[in-house]
């Protein structure tokens, strides 16, 4: 699953690099004083600390595998911390342990274990200028385990049937479709999704790119078509619009030209009105799809509000009560195997 950042603001660029210059800096000043120590109870706890350290950092760093991959930032944390501890260790565990013995030494140990541990969960937790967004027809949302609210659920449930709704100009119809709508986050970074299964053409043909802009746009046109309003969860919508826009035009420009690299403001400026125009003429034809599919959309959002998944040929009868206006593109052959 792709993912994307927001940009970095200059604050949040320069607290990165003060982080990372304190983060040298504490590593620098424990690899300088690192030693073992000299009894054998303080050897102990030493080399106690240097393989639970390490099962700490290696299980913070690869818990959300799944989900965000291996979290390299967990790893730098943990680390520095257990560096740092090992030092402490090394200069004054002779003296820990010497009084009151093995007692000291468990508690020493578990204690600067837990250092490791909480510093890998520090360096775990994002900032909310680094949380990521899901690239799929979905809705975004931070790692933060939340319940959607009755709200919530409308607004997705209207999304999602709002992209799957545009399958209807396909043909055949395809069997492997999934639409989900969660019943809150739960860490994967999607509200609710559609999944067609579809491995795609190498290259892109006019047809399909036309339907797959009105795709990305589908998922607002189908919140303001259930609700009135829209909410702000097409961030990846929009990305992916203007991932097939800006090629598309390239190609196939409605008026003028389009500048692929465009090298003045007077070329980012004519770019822009070829990108809103092509904008407002897509909104204005899903404006029109909608207003005829109002009944179908309806009956989509309330069956995905009652079952939360539909798949397949569950979907198929919403899609033959589907009205396609003429000048909705229908993409034919779209699976690479036909």
């Amino acid at each position: 699953m792709k993912k994307f950042s927001q940009p970095a603001s200059l604050v949040t660029l320069l607290l990165t690099c003060i982080e990372g210059m304190g983060l040298v800096l504490i590593a620098w000043v424990a690899l300088k004083h690192l030693k073992e120590p000299a009894t054998a109870q303080a050897q102990l706890m030493f080399n106690f600390i240097v393989v639970i350290g390490a099962v700490i950092i290696l299980y913070q760093m690869y818990k959300d595998y799944s989900r965000t991959g291996p979290n390299p930032r967990v790893m730098l944390y943990g680390a520095v911390a257990l560096v740092s501890v090992l030092a402490v260790v090394g200069n004054f565990g002779d003296d820990m342990v010497r009084e009151p013995g093995y007692l000291a030494l468990f508690i020493g140990a578990v204690a600067f274990c837990q250092i490791v541990k909480l510093s890998c969960q520090m360096a775990s937790s994002q900032p909310d200028a680094q949380r990521f967004y899901d690239v799929r027809q979905g809705i975004p949302v931070t790692l933060q385990a939340r319940v959607a609210t009755g709200r919530d659920r409308r607004f997705i449930a209207a999304h999602e049937a709002g992209h799957a709704l545009l399958y209807a100009a396909w043909s055949p119809y395809p069997d492997a479709l999934r639409v989900v709508v969660k019943a809150g986050s739960d860490g994967s970074n999607s509200l609710g999704y559609v999944n067609d299964g579809q491995q795609r053409h190498l290259l892109t043909d006019k047809t399909f790119a036309e339907w797959d802009m009105l795709m990305s746009l589908a998922g607002s046109a189908g919140e303001r078509c259930y609700t009135g309003e829209m909410s702000l969860g097409a961030i990846n919508d929009n990305q992916r619009w203007l991932s097939v826009a800006t090629p598309y035009l390239s190609c196939y420009p409605q008026s003028g030209i389009f500048y692929t690299d465009p090298a003045s403001q007077l070329e980012i400026e004519v770019n822009q009105r070829h990108l809103s125009a092509l904008r407002a003429a897509q909104n204005a034809l899903l404006e029109a799809f909608f207003e005829h599919n109002r009944e179908v959309h309806t009956r989509l959002t309330e069956a995905l509000l009652a079952g939360s998944t539909l798949t397949g040929a569950d979907l198929h009868p919403f899609f033959a009560g589907v009205q396609l206006p003429d000048d909705i593109p229908r993409p034919q052959n779209v699976n690479t195997q036909a």
